[in-house]
């Protein structure tokens, strides 16, 4: 009996998990970079740029 297909269901939830940060990460990024444009706060793009890093590791 293999555990191939085991574990490579373990992996899928973390894997979808770290893409759904990493895709906020980047929506919360573009953001901060059009808000930054308009004179307003940087905290979105550092949120941004935390969440995409959070979402690649």
């Amino acid at each position: 009996m293999s555990t191939d297909g085991a574990s490579n269901r373990n992996r899928l939830l973390p894997t979808l998990l770290g893409l759904v940060i990493l895709l906020m990460g980047l929506a919360l990024l573009v953001g901060g970079v059009r808000l930054l444009q308009l004179d307003g706060s940087l905290y979105y793009l550092l949120a941004g740029i935390g969440f995409a890093v959070t979402g690649v590791l």
